[in-house]
This record gives C-alpha cells, structure tokens and sequence, in this order.
C-alpha cells in the first residue's frame, strides 16, 4: 500500500519455505514461514463478499496519518490475523475457470523510521 500524499508505505510479503530444509538453517515458525496459497471455487466469493472484505484501497483511505498505518500493521503482527489477496490482475483469477486463487500475505515492512 502506497499513499505519496500521506506519506505512507506497507509492503505485504508471502513465503512459503520448505520447512524440512528451512529447519537445517533456523528454527521453523509456521505462521511466518507457510504462508498459504488457497484455490477455492468461484462461489467462494459470495461468502467472502458477506463477510465485507476490506480491500487494500479501503483499508489505505481510512489511515489519516502514517503513525495510523503503523499501528494497524503492529495490531495485525500481535493479533496474528490472517490477509488474503484476492488479484483481479492475476491471470488465473481473470480466466472463469469457475476457481479464484487468494494468496495470504503477511505486512512487514513500512516507512517507519527504525531509531
């Protein structure tokens, strides 16, 4: 997410490492580290859209200051809550092959000053 007017920056990152070989290096943390790659049906959709989905564009207008954005992200990291990406762009989501693909992200990096 990106707003040059609000000065705010949140970059969102999937991984999905293999954990076998991952744990010959460092010690494995699943909820970071296996980020999931769903491919449900298209009527997946429907239920997700009753839920009322916040989108990317929604969740950045609301934020008035960068302080607010990051705060949300710290809130996000601590409560462990799950995003999903749903990409219009993605060809597979375009293609009506009666499937979506929603890709979990995680928030990790920002415009917040490290001192």
């Amino acid at each position: 997410m990106y707003s040059k007017s609000k000065d705010i920056y949140v970059c969102f990152d999937h991984y999905n490492y293999n954990p076998t070989e991952l744990a010959k290096i460092r010690s494995v943390n699943p909820a970071k580290d296996q980020l999931e790659i769903m491919i449900t049906s298209r009527g997946m959709l429907k239920f997700i859209y009753e839920l009322k989905p916040i989108t990317l564009e929604d969740k950045l207008a609301s934020f008035r200051t960068k302080e607010e954005a990051w705060t949300w992200v710290d809130s996000v990291k601590a409560t462990g809550k799950r995003i999903y990406i749903l990409d219009w762009n993605d060809s597979f989501n375009q293609n009506g092959n009666g499937q979506i693909k929603l890709i979990q992200v995680i928030p990790t990096a920002t415009n917040r000053p490290l001192y």
